[in-house]
């Protein structure tokens, strides 16, 4: 991978998880069936070692590790398209808070 590509994902995923450490809330709806809302904890290990770990998230990382970590009503799956529109990937969507999002 060029070093240059590295640094800038490096660099957004270390703001990415800085910002993970604001607790979310969730807005009072009225709703007609039961909802079970998570708090987001924060992150202790936000440390990021490039191609090893960012924080907890390792290449090995499940998406029941993702649920332990962030809770299951903080993850949507995803279809993205790949470089240029080529190809497409199932990804898995972590919504932080306040508009912020991690894509696996």
């Amino acid at each position: 991978m060029n070093s240059s590509i590295k640094g800038i994902a490096t660099a957004t995923l270390a703001l990415l998880l800085n910002y993970s450490a604001n607790p979310a809330f969730a807005l009072l709806q009225k709703i007609n069936h039961p909802v079970t809302v998570t708090k987001l904890q924060p992150l202790i290990d936000t440390l990021i070692v490039p191609g090893e770990r960012v924080g907890p998230i390792t290449r090995t990382t499940t998406k029941q590790d993702l649920v332990k970590l962030f809770g299951a009503s903080h993850l949507f799956d995803k279809t993205i398209s790949g470089a240029e529109g080529i190809g497409s990937f199932a990804a898995t969507q972590v919504n932080l808070n306040q508009g912020r999002c991690l894509m696996f």
